[in-house]
């Protein structure tokens, strides 16, 4: 079933108009074998044309819900050849939430993409890549890696974008859990594109979105980044893994937990009796009694708490 529902909303003493926008899509009100782009108006392709070339066809194959899904893949050569297109609300989105929801299987990897103008094929604004092993990755406009995340392969997984585009703070949500965000210097959105790249093999099921032309105020904020992003020097000496934390926010900053990914290792780490004012950074101390390896040691951190919140 897909549903589109718009609604305004008046804000006393205000003169303007809230305005959001949802819709969604499970796929179970097309039959298998039918070609999306022809069956439903919100959904086109790369091209223009529906009914065959790069539209896709609903698949039983496999779904999250229901029995219906859409299959991308298996694809070869350059990718393709289903190349999916839905434009969020008809404009393009220069401010406001707009928050997005699907859920994808993922088999040999997966990928999709964000055109920042009505006009597709002239500005990526961002790329989520979904790789062989489980390894995933932000890319921006000129494919540039913005940070990496991890995810689990042939099963299925929620993946959501929330994007605040008048604070410009974009987020990438795996299963519920906040993986990365990032200021984007293309901060336009004016449609979603669901590509299989060569190699690629994938379903999408449950796909939605809710845009709302005012964006909620963000309080607490906080950026978390490492002195250095691989742990290097003489196997079996000590080592300190530091980094720097920040307040991007626009309150104070009393407390954070965070935890570092050292190669599979997690190590939890936490800061209290803070005072921290907006603008403000911090230096912090994640092990100052890290044991080198043999080879090189990744490092990542995320941030899971902040002033006693979840961090989203």
């Amino acid at each position: 079933m897909k549903k589109l529902i718009l609604s305004f909303m008046g804000l006393l003493l205000v003169s303007s108009l809230a305005f959001s926008q949802s819709f969604s899509d499970d796929f179970e009100s097309y039959a298998p074998g039918d070609w999306l782009g022809s069956s439903a108006a919100e959904w086109t392709t790369w091209s223009g044309s529906t009914g065959g070339g790069d539209d896709v066809q609903v698949s039983n194959a496999d779904a999250n819900s229901g029995s219906n899904s859409i299959e991308l893949g298996p694809a070869t050569g350059n990718g393709g050849p289903e190349d999916v297109v839905l434009y969020f609300t008809g404009s393009q989105i220069a401010s406001g939430q707009l928050d997005m929801s699907m859920m994808v299987k993922v088999i040999t990897g997966a990928y999709f993409n964000y055109q920042a103008n009505l006009t597709i094929g002239q500005i990526w604004s961002v790329n989520v890549n979904f790789d062989a092993g489980g390894q995933g990755s932000i890319t921006g406009s000129g494919n540039g890696e913005i940070f990496a995340f991890k995810y689990p392969m042939e099963e299925w997984i929620q993946v959501e974008l929330k994007t605040n585009l008048t604070e410009n703070k974009w987020q990438v949500f795996v299963d519920g859990e906040c993986v990365g965000s990032f200021e984007n210097p293309d901060n336009l959105i004016a449609s979603i594109d669901i590509f299989p790249r060569g190699g690629d093999h994938f379903f999408v099921d449950d796909f939605s979105y809710n845009y709302n032309t005012v964006a909620p105020a963000i309080d607490s904020d906080a950026g978390l980044s490492l002195d250095i992003t691989e742990a290097l020097g003489i196997v079996g000496t000590k080592t300190s893994i530091t980094g720097t934390f920040s307040n991007l926010g626009t309150s104070m900053i009393t407390d954070f937990m965070a935890e570092a990914d050292l190669a599979g290792q997690i190590i939890p780490f936490n800061e209290t009796g803070l005072s921290l004012m907006p603008g403000e950074s911090t230096g912090i101390v994640i092990n100052d009694d890290y044991t080198m390896v043999a080879g090189t040691t990744p490092v990542s951190v995320s941030l899971l708490s902040v002033n006693g919140g979840t961090y989203m």
